[in-house]
Protein backbone atom coordinates (compact mmCIF):
# COMPACT_ATOMS: atom_id res chain seq x y z
CA UNK A 1 0.00 0.00 0.00
CA UNK A 2 2.48 2.63 -1.17
CA UNK A 3 0.96 5.87 -2.33
CA UNK A 4 2.21 8.77 -4.43
CA UNK A 5 2.91 12.07 -2.73
CA UNK A 6 1.55 13.90 -5.69
CA UNK A 7 -2.11 13.26 -5.28
CA UNK A 8 -4.46 14.58 -2.87
CA UNK A 9 -7.34 12.37 -2.54
CA UNK A 10 -11.05 13.72 -2.23
CA UNK A 11 -14.46 11.97 -2.50
CA UNK A 12 -17.58 14.09 -3.28
CA UNK A 13 -21.15 12.82 -2.88
CA UNK A 14 -23.72 13.39 -5.61
CA UNK A 15 -26.81 14.94 -4.04
CA UNK A 16 -29.98 15.35 -6.10
CA UNK A 17 -31.91 18.60 -6.29
CA UNK A 18 -35.21 17.83 -4.63
CA UNK A 19 -38.13 20.01 -3.64
CA UNK A 20 -38.43 21.30 -0.11
CA UNK A 21 -41.56 20.43 1.82
CA UNK A 22 -43.19 21.91 4.87
CA UNK A 23 -41.39 25.26 4.55
CA UNK A 24 -42.60 28.83 4.16
CA UNK A 25 -42.47 29.99 0.58
CA UNK A 26 -39.41 32.14 -0.03
CA UNK A 27 -39.24 34.99 -2.54
CA UNK A 28 -36.24 33.57 -4.38
CA UNK A 29 -36.42 30.37 -6.34
CA UNK A 30 -33.74 28.28 -8.10
CA UNK A 31 -33.47 28.73 -11.87
CA UNK A 32 -31.39 26.62 -14.25
CA UNK A 33 -29.53 28.35 -17.09
CA UNK A 34 -27.53 25.95 -19.20
CA UNK A 35 -25.84 23.64 -16.73
CA UNK A 36 -25.71 26.12 -13.83
CA UNK A 37 -28.20 27.13 -11.18
CA UNK A 38 -28.94 30.61 -9.86
CA UNK A 39 -31.96 32.31 -8.31
CA UNK A 40 -34.81 34.43 -9.64
CA UNK A 41 -37.43 36.47 -7.84
CA UNK A 42 -41.18 35.97 -8.05
CA UNK A 43 -41.29 38.10 -11.21
CA UNK A 44 -38.77 35.88 -12.99
CA UNK A 45 -35.90 38.37 -12.72
CA UNK A 46 -32.52 36.72 -12.07
CA UNK A 47 -31.24 38.06 -8.74
CA UNK A 48 -28.33 35.68 -8.11
CA UNK A 49 -26.38 34.77 -11.25
CA UNK A 50 -26.29 31.06 -12.23
CA UNK A 51 -22.97 29.78 -10.92
CA UNK A 52 -23.76 26.71 -8.86
CA UNK A 53 -23.77 23.05 -9.86
CA UNK A 54 -26.86 22.47 -7.73
CA UNK A 55 -29.05 24.59 -5.51
CA UNK A 56 -32.00 24.24 -3.15
CA UNK A 57 -34.81 26.54 -2.17
CA UNK A 58 -34.26 29.28 0.38
CA UNK A 59 -35.37 28.36 3.86
CA UNK A 60 -35.07 30.61 6.90
CA UNK A 61 -33.04 33.07 4.82
CA UNK A 62 -30.40 30.63 3.60
CA UNK A 63 -30.10 28.24 0.67
CA UNK A 64 -27.87 25.20 0.26
CA UNK A 65 -25.78 25.36 -2.92
CA UNK A 66 -23.08 23.24 -4.51
CA UNK A 67 -20.05 25.26 -5.61
CA UNK A 68 -19.19 24.99 -9.30
CA UNK A 69 -16.03 25.42 -11.36
CA UNK A 70 -16.12 29.21 -10.90
CA UNK A 71 -15.06 28.75 -7.29
CA UNK A 72 -12.26 26.29 -8.14
CA UNK A 73 -9.69 24.90 -5.73
CA UNK A 74 -10.96 23.09 -2.66
CA UNK A 75 -14.46 24.56 -2.90
CA UNK A 76 -15.52 23.09 -6.21
CA UNK A 77 -18.07 20.31 -5.79
CA UNK A 78 -18.76 21.02 -2.12
CA UNK A 79 -21.89 22.29 -0.44
CA UNK A 80 -22.37 25.47 1.56
CA UNK A 81 -25.04 28.11 2.18
CA UNK A 82 -25.67 31.54 0.68
CA UNK A 83 -27.82 34.42 1.85
CA UNK A 84 -30.37 36.26 -0.29
CA UNK A 85 -27.64 38.53 -1.69
CA UNK A 86 -25.74 35.53 -2.99
CA UNK A 87 -22.93 35.91 -0.46
CA UNK A 88 -21.54 32.91 1.38
CA UNK A 89 -23.13 32.68 4.82
CA UNK A 90 -21.58 29.28 5.46
CA UNK A 91 -18.59 28.39 3.32
CA UNK A 92 -18.73 25.18 1.25
CA UNK A 93 -17.19 22.70 3.64
CA UNK A 94 -19.71 19.86 3.34
CA UNK A 95 -20.29 16.95 0.94
CA UNK A 96 -24.05 17.16 1.39
CA UNK A 97 -26.42 19.79 2.72
CA UNK A 98 -30.13 20.11 3.43
CA UNK A 99 -32.38 23.07 4.06
CA UNK A 100 -32.73 24.85 7.39
CA UNK A 101 -35.72 24.14 9.59
CA UNK A 102 -36.13 25.27 13.19
CA UNK A 103 -32.65 26.76 13.07
CA UNK A 104 -30.88 23.54 12.11
CA UNK A 105 -29.93 21.92 8.80
CA UNK A 106 -28.72 18.40 8.07
CA UNK A 107 -25.20 18.44 6.63
CA UNK A 108 -22.71 15.79 5.67
CA UNK A 109 -19.24 16.01 7.11
CA UNK A 110 -16.22 16.59 4.88
CA UNK A 111 -13.70 14.32 6.50
CA UNK A 112 -9.94 14.26 6.00
CA UNK A 113 -8.67 10.71 6.12
CA UNK A 114 -4.99 10.00 6.66
CA UNK A 115 -3.95 7.15 4.41
CA UNK A 116 -0.26 6.93 5.15
CA UNK A 117 2.60 8.79 6.79
CA UNK A 118 6.15 8.80 5.43
CA UNK A 119 9.31 10.51 6.59
CA UNK A 120 11.44 12.04 3.83
CA UNK A 121 14.66 13.15 5.48
CA UNK A 122 13.54 15.49 8.22
CA UNK A 123 10.20 16.14 6.52
CA UNK A 124 7.01 14.30 7.38
CA UNK A 125 4.81 13.59 4.37
CA UNK A 126 1.22 12.61 5.07
CA UNK A 127 -1.00 11.21 2.33
CA UNK A 128 -4.62 12.31 2.74
CA UNK A 129 -7.85 12.05 0.92
CA UNK A 130 -11.11 13.88 1.47
CA UNK A 131 -14.11 11.65 1.98
CA UNK A 132 -17.78 11.98 2.80
CA UNK A 133 -18.39 11.30 6.45
CA UNK A 134 -21.59 11.04 8.47
CA UNK A 135 -24.60 13.34 8.64
CA UNK A 136 -25.19 15.71 11.54
CA UNK A 137 -26.85 19.08 12.08
CA UNK A 138 -25.39 22.58 11.86
CA UNK A 139 -26.62 25.97 13.00
CA UNK A 140 -26.67 29.13 10.87
CA UNK A 141 -23.05 29.85 11.68
CA UNK A 142 -22.04 26.51 10.24
CA UNK A 143 -21.18 25.06 13.64
CA UNK A 144 -22.04 21.48 14.48
CA UNK A 145 -24.91 21.41 16.97
CA UNK A 146 -25.45 17.66 16.65
CA UNK A 147 -22.27 15.75 15.96
CA UNK A 148 -22.17 13.95 12.58
CA UNK A 149 -22.83 10.27 13.26
CA UNK A 150 -25.86 9.33 11.18
CA UNK A 151 -26.12 7.53 7.85
CA UNK A 152 -29.28 9.44 6.88
CA UNK A 153 -31.01 12.50 8.30
CA UNK A 154 -34.25 14.41 7.73
CA UNK A 155 -35.18 18.02 8.44
CA UNK A 156 -36.55 19.02 11.84
CA UNK A 157 -40.28 19.40 12.33
CA UNK A 158 -42.01 20.18 15.64
CA UNK A 159 -38.76 19.68 17.52
CA UNK A 160 -37.99 16.25 16.05
CA UNK A 161 -36.13 14.71 13.13
CA UNK A 162 -35.77 11.15 11.90
CA UNK A 163 -32.29 9.76 11.46
CA UNK A 164 -30.87 6.39 10.48
CA UNK A 165 -27.91 4.82 12.22
CA UNK A 166 -26.84 2.97 15.32
CA UNK A 167 -29.35 3.32 18.13
CA UNK A 168 -29.54 2.31 21.77
CA UNK A 169 -33.06 1.10 21.01
CA UNK A 170 -31.62 -1.71 18.94
CA UNK A 171 -29.74 -3.04 21.94
CA UNK A 172 -32.91 -2.98 23.97
CA UNK A 173 -35.32 -4.80 21.69
CA UNK A 174 -33.87 -5.73 18.33
CA UNK A 175 -30.44 -7.20 18.91
CA UNK A 176 -30.35 -8.94 15.54
CA UNK A 177 -30.50 -5.63 13.63
CA UNK A 178 -27.54 -3.31 13.28
CA UNK A 179 -29.25 -0.04 12.38
CA UNK A 180 -32.55 1.69 12.92
CA UNK A 181 -34.61 4.74 12.07
CA UNK A 182 -35.35 6.79 15.16
CA UNK A 183 -36.43 10.22 16.36
CA UNK A 184 -33.98 12.71 17.84
CA UNK A 185 -34.60 16.09 19.43
CA UNK A 186 -32.75 19.34 18.76
CA UNK A 187 -29.91 18.29 21.07
CA UNK A 188 -29.42 14.92 19.42
CA UNK A 189 -31.12 12.93 22.18
CA UNK A 190 -32.84 9.75 21.02
CA UNK A 191 -36.57 9.96 21.68
CA UNK A 192 -38.05 6.75 20.34
CA UNK A 193 -37.73 4.18 17.61
CA UNK A 194 -39.56 5.12 14.41
CA UNK A 195 -39.50 1.67 12.79
CA UNK A 196 -37.18 -1.29 12.98
CA UNK A 197 -37.88 -3.51 10.00
CA UNK A 198 -34.71 -2.33 8.30
CA UNK A 199 -34.66 -4.88 5.51
CA UNK A 200 -38.35 -4.68 4.62
CA UNK A 201 -38.94 -0.94 4.86
CA UNK A 202 -36.53 1.26 2.90
CA UNK A 203 -37.87 4.79 2.94
CA UNK A 204 -36.12 7.62 1.16
CA UNK A 205 -34.16 9.82 3.56
CA UNK A 206 -33.67 12.84 1.36
CA UNK A 207 -32.19 15.66 3.37
CA UNK A 208 -34.96 18.09 2.37
CA UNK A 209 -37.74 15.98 3.87
CA UNK A 210 -39.53 16.48 7.15
CA UNK A 211 -41.05 13.76 9.29
CA UNK A 212 -44.43 14.46 7.74
CA UNK A 213 -43.02 14.00 4.25
CA UNK A 214 -41.52 10.67 5.21
CA UNK A 215 -44.77 9.47 6.76
CA UNK A 216 -46.72 10.47 3.65
CA UNK A 217 -44.46 8.70 1.19
CA UNK A 218 -46.17 5.63 -0.23
CA UNK A 219 -43.42 4.28 -2.46
CA UNK A 220 -40.02 3.07 -1.20
CA UNK A 221 -37.02 4.78 -2.76
CA UNK A 222 -33.23 4.59 -2.63
CA UNK A 223 -31.51 5.83 0.49
CA UNK A 224 -29.50 9.02 0.45
CA UNK A 225 -25.82 8.29 0.17
CA UNK A 226 -26.11 5.17 -1.97
CA UNK A 227 -25.42 7.07 -5.19
CA UNK A 228 -21.96 8.60 -5.21
CA UNK A 229 -19.84 10.06 -7.97
CA UNK A 230 -16.55 8.34 -8.83
CA UNK A 231 -13.69 9.41 -6.52
CA UNK A 232 -12.39 12.89 -7.37
CA UNK A 233 -8.70 12.59 -6.65
CA UNK A 234 -7.44 16.00 -7.74
CA UNK A 235 -8.26 19.13 -9.67
CA UNK A 236 -7.54 18.08 -13.28
CA UNK A 237 -6.44 21.60 -14.20
CA UNK A 238 -3.77 22.16 -11.55
CA UNK A 239 -0.80 20.23 -10.23
CA UNK A 240 1.00 20.05 -6.92
CA UNK A 241 2.47 23.27 -5.52
CA UNK A 242 6.19 22.70 -5.14
CA UNK A 243 9.09 25.11 -4.74
CA UNK A 244 6.73 28.04 -5.15
CA UNK A 245 5.30 26.98 -8.52
CA UNK A 246 2.24 25.00 -9.58
CA UNK A 247 1.41 23.48 -12.94
CA UNK A 248 -1.78 24.92 -14.43
CA UNK A 249 -3.77 23.91 -17.52
CA UNK A 250 -5.15 26.69 -19.73
CA UNK A 251 -6.78 26.01 -23.10
CA UNK A 252 -5.48 22.43 -23.18
CA UNK A 253 -1.84 23.43 -22.57
CA UNK A 254 0.16 23.35 -19.35
CA UNK A 255 2.23 26.13 -17.85
CA UNK A 256 3.10 27.23 -14.31
CA UNK A 257 1.69 29.78 -11.89
CA UNK A 258 3.13 31.15 -8.66
CA UNK A 259 1.54 31.18 -5.21
CA UNK A 260 -0.50 34.26 -6.18
CA UNK A 261 -1.88 32.38 -9.21
CA UNK A 262 0.06 34.59 -11.60
CA UNK A 263 1.17 32.67 -14.69
CA UNK A 264 4.97 32.81 -14.82
CA UNK A 265 5.66 30.12 -17.44
CA UNK A 266 3.27 30.34 -20.37
CA UNK A 267 1.09 27.32 -21.14
CA UNK A 268 2.87 25.43 -23.94
CA UNK A 269 3.30 21.87 -22.73
CA UNK A 270 1.19 18.74 -23.18
CA UNK A 271 2.03 17.64 -19.64
CA UNK A 272 3.76 19.16 -16.62
CA UNK A 273 5.05 17.76 -13.31
CA UNK A 274 6.02 19.52 -10.05
CA UNK A 275 9.39 21.21 -9.54
CA UNK A 276 12.00 19.35 -7.52
CA UNK A 277 15.59 20.50 -7.04
CA UNK A 278 14.91 23.39 -9.40
CA UNK A 279 13.76 21.32 -12.39
CA UNK A 280 10.39 20.05 -13.60
CA UNK A 281 9.55 17.36 -16.12
CA UNK A 282 7.40 18.59 -19.03
CA UNK A 283 5.94 16.86 -22.06
CA UNK A 284 5.87 18.02 -25.70
CA UNK A 285 4.39 15.77 -28.38
CA UNK A 286 4.61 12.68 -26.19
CA UNK A 287 8.25 13.11 -25.13
CA UNK A 288 9.49 14.30 -21.74
CA UNK A 289 12.29 16.69 -20.88
CA UNK A 290 13.09 19.13 -18.07
CA UNK A 291 12.83 22.91 -17.64
CA UNK A 292 14.10 25.31 -15.00
CA UNK A 293 11.99 27.89 -13.16
CA UNK A 294 12.39 30.44 -15.94
CA UNK A 295 10.83 27.98 -18.38
CA UNK A 296 14.12 27.33 -20.17
CA UNK A 297 14.57 23.80 -21.50
CA UNK A 298 17.52 22.26 -19.65
CA UNK A 299 17.19 18.65 -20.82
CA UNK A 300 15.70 18.08 -24.27
CA UNK A 301 12.45 16.20 -24.78
CA UNK A 302 13.57 12.65 -25.52
CA UNK A 303 12.18 10.36 -22.86
CA UNK A 304 9.03 8.22 -22.78
CA UNK A 305 8.63 8.86 -19.06
CA UNK A 306 10.26 11.11 -16.44
CA UNK A 307 10.28 11.34 -12.65
CA UNK A 308 11.39 14.16 -10.30
CA UNK A 309 15.01 14.80 -9.37
CA UNK A 310 16.02 13.63 -5.91
CA UNK A 311 19.59 13.64 -4.63
CA UNK A 312 20.75 14.82 -8.05
CA UNK A 313 19.29 11.96 -10.10
CA UNK A 314 15.97 11.40 -11.85
CA UNK A 315 14.45 8.23 -13.25
CA UNK A 316 13.64 8.34 -16.98
CA UNK A 317 12.01 5.85 -19.31
CA UNK A 318 13.41 4.90 -22.71
CA UNK A 319 11.23 2.44 -24.54
CA UNK A 320 9.91 0.07 -21.89
CA UNK A 321 12.76 0.35 -19.37
CA UNK A 322 13.73 2.86 -16.71
CA UNK A 323 17.16 4.19 -15.80
CA UNK A 324 18.59 7.35 -14.19
CA UNK A 325 20.05 10.63 -15.47
CA UNK A 326 21.86 13.53 -13.81
CA UNK A 327 20.92 17.22 -14.18
CA UNK A 328 22.88 17.57 -17.41
CA UNK A 329 20.77 14.83 -18.97
CA UNK A 330 23.61 12.31 -18.95
CA UNK A 331 22.55 8.71 -18.42
CA UNK A 332 24.13 7.53 -15.17
CA UNK A 333 22.37 4.17 -14.80
CA UNK A 334 21.34 2.50 -18.04
CA UNK A 335 17.61 1.81 -18.57
CA UNK A 336 17.08 -1.79 -17.43
CA UNK A 337 14.33 -1.71 -14.81
CA UNK A 338 10.58 -2.28 -15.11
CA UNK A 339 9.86 0.41 -12.50
CA UNK A 340 11.84 2.71 -10.21
CA UNK A 341 11.49 4.97 -7.19
CA UNK A 342 13.37 8.04 -5.95
CA UNK A 343 16.90 8.06 -4.53
CA UNK A 344 16.66 8.46 -0.76
CA UNK A 345 19.69 8.11 1.52
CA UNK A 346 21.76 7.15 -1.52
CA UNK A 347 19.63 4.19 -2.59
CA UNK A 348 16.63 3.76 -4.89
CA UNK A 349 14.11 0.96 -5.18
CA UNK A 350 14.00 -0.81 -8.55
CA UNK A 351 11.66 -3.48 -9.95
CA UNK A 352 12.58 -6.42 -12.20
CA UNK A 353 10.06 -9.14 -13.10
CA UNK A 354 7.57 -7.92 -10.46
CA UNK A 355 10.10 -8.13 -7.62
CA UNK A 356 11.72 -5.19 -5.86
CA UNK A 357 15.28 -4.56 -4.74
CA UNK A 358 17.64 -1.57 -4.31
CA UNK A 359 20.39 0.05 -6.36
CA UNK A 360 23.05 2.63 -5.42
CA UNK A 361 24.01 5.72 -7.46
CA UNK A 362 26.65 3.78 -9.39
CA UNK A 363 24.05 1.32 -10.59
CA UNK A 364 25.23 -1.47 -8.30
CA UNK A 365 22.39 -3.63 -7.04
CA UNK A 366 22.85 -3.87 -3.27
CA UNK A 367 19.66 -5.85 -2.64
CA UNK A 368 18.55 -8.30 -5.31
CA UNK A 369 14.93 -7.95 -6.45
CA UNK A 370 13.11 -10.37 -4.14
CA UNK A 371 10.38 -8.38 -2.36
CA UNK A 372 6.74 -7.94 -3.32
CA UNK A 373 6.85 -4.24 -2.38
CA UNK A 374 9.26 -1.80 -0.76
CA UNK A 375 9.44 1.79 0.47
CA UNK A 376 12.30 4.28 0.69
CA UNK A 377 15.05 4.19 3.30
CA UNK A 378 14.63 6.22 6.46
CA UNK A 379 17.22 6.30 9.25
CA UNK A 380 19.09 3.47 7.54
CA UNK A 381 16.19 1.03 7.26
CA UNK A 382 13.66 0.41 4.49
CA UNK A 383 10.24 -1.21 4.60
CA UNK A 384 9.89 -4.44 2.61
CA UNK A 385 6.94 -6.73 2.04
CA UNK A 386 6.93 -10.50 1.51
CA UNK A 387 3.48 -11.82 0.66
CA UNK A 388 1.17 -9.79 2.93
CA UNK A 389 3.57 -8.98 5.77
CA UNK A 390 5.98 -6.09 6.23
CA UNK A 391 9.41 -5.90 7.82
CA UNK A 392 12.66 -3.91 7.42
CA UNK A 393 16.08 -4.31 5.77
CA UNK A 394 19.32 -2.37 6.24
CA UNK A 395 21.46 -0.82 3.49
CA UNK A 396 23.32 -4.04 2.84
CA UNK A 397 20.02 -5.71 2.00
CA UNK A 398 19.96 -7.78 5.17
CA UNK A 399 16.59 -8.36 6.82
CA UNK A 400 16.81 -6.71 10.23
CA UNK A 401 13.17 -7.03 11.34
CA UNK A 402 11.33 -10.03 9.92
CA UNK A 403 8.18 -9.36 7.90
CA UNK A 404 5.37 -9.82 10.43
CA UNK A 405 3.26 -6.64 10.39
CA UNK A 406 0.07 -5.83 8.49
CA UNK A 407 1.42 -2.38 7.62
CA UNK A 408 4.37 -0.20 8.58
CA UNK A 409 5.70 3.36 8.36
CA UNK A 410 9.15 4.95 8.19
CA UNK A 411 11.48 5.16 11.16
CA UNK A 412 11.67 8.60 12.75
CA UNK A 413 13.59 9.44 15.90
CA UNK A 414 14.32 5.74 16.33
CA UNK A 415 10.72 4.52 16.25
CA UNK A 416 8.38 3.31 13.49
CA UNK A 417 4.63 2.87 13.48
CA UNK A 418 3.45 -0.68 12.77
CA UNK A 419 -0.03 -2.11 12.36
CA UNK A 420 -1.08 -5.29 14.14
CA UNK A 421 -4.64 -6.63 13.92
CA UNK A 422 -6.09 -3.28 12.88
CA UNK A 423 -4.30 -1.12 15.48
CA UNK A 424 -1.13 0.95 15.26
CA UNK A 425 1.72 0.92 17.76
CA UNK A 426 5.47 1.59 17.61
CA UNK A 427 8.64 -0.51 17.47
CA UNK A 428 12.34 0.31 17.84
CA UNK A 429 15.05 -0.71 15.37
CA UNK A 430 15.36 -4.10 17.00
CA UNK A 431 11.71 -4.82 16.28
CA UNK A 432 10.75 -4.56 19.96
CA UNK A 433 7.29 -3.12 20.60
CA UNK A 434 7.77 0.13 22.53
CA UNK A 435 4.20 1.48 22.38
CA UNK A 436 1.45 -1.12 22.28
CA UNK A 437 -0.89 -1.12 19.25
CA UNK A 438 -3.94 0.96 20.25
CA UNK A 439 -4.33 3.76 17.69
CA UNK A 440 -6.56 3.91 14.63
CA UNK A 441 -3.86 5.92 12.79
CA UNK A 442 -0.30 6.87 13.69
CA UNK A 443 2.33 9.18 12.23
CA UNK A 444 6.06 9.85 12.38
CA UNK A 445 7.83 11.31 15.41
CA UNK A 446 9.15 14.86 15.27
CA UNK A 447 10.40 16.72 18.30
CA UNK A 448 9.43 13.81 20.54
CA UNK A 449 5.79 13.77 19.42
CA UNK A 450 3.82 11.90 16.78
CA UNK A 451 0.40 12.57 15.33
CA UNK A 452 -2.13 9.85 16.20
CA UNK A 453 -5.84 9.08 16.16
CA UNK A 454 -7.93 7.18 18.68
CA UNK A 455 -11.60 6.22 18.65
CA UNK A 456 -13.95 7.20 21.46
CA UNK A 457 -16.66 4.89 22.82
CA UNK A 458 -19.02 5.98 20.03
CA UNK A 459 -16.46 5.22 17.34
CA UNK A 460 -15.80 8.92 16.65
CA UNK A 461 -12.23 9.89 15.77
CA UNK A 462 -10.21 11.82 18.34
CA UNK A 463 -7.15 13.49 16.83
CA UNK A 464 -4.14 14.18 18.99
CA UNK A 465 -0.48 13.51 19.71
CA UNK A 466 1.53 10.93 21.60
CA UNK A 467 4.93 11.14 23.23
CA UNK A 468 7.51 8.37 23.19
CA UNK A 469 5.95 6.83 26.28
CA UNK A 470 2.71 6.39 24.33
CA UNK A 471 0.80 9.01 26.36
CA UNK A 472 -2.02 10.38 24.19
CA UNK A 473 -2.99 14.06 24.32
CA UNK A 474 -6.13 15.12 22.38
CA UNK A 475 -5.58 17.98 19.96
CA UNK A 476 -7.38 21.04 21.28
Amino acid sequence: MKLSVFILIGIISLILIVPSFGQNQEKLRPVVVGSLVGYQDENGKIVIEPQFDAAKKFSEGLAAVKAGKKFGGDWEGRWGYIDEKGDWAIKPNFTGAGSFSEGLAPARELKKELLRTECLGTAIIQHYRWISGKWGYIDKKGKWKIKPKYDRASMFSNGKAIVEGDSSFMNQSYNSLSKAYFYIDGKGNEIKLYFHDYEAIRFSFLEDMTIEDIRNKSQPAGLLGEHNTPPKYFDPNTGMLSEGLQAVKIDEKWGYQDTKRKVVINPQFDGAAPFFEGLAAVNINGKWGYIDKSGKIIINHQFDGAAPFFEGLAAVKIGEKWGYIDKSGKIIINPQFDATKLFIEGLAAIEIDKKWGFVDKNGKIISQPQFDDVADFSEGLAQVRIDKKWGYIDKSGKIIINPQFDDVADFSEGLAAVKIEGKWGYIDKNGTIIINPQFSLAGCFSGGKAWANMLDKDGYVIEGYIDKEGVFTPDS
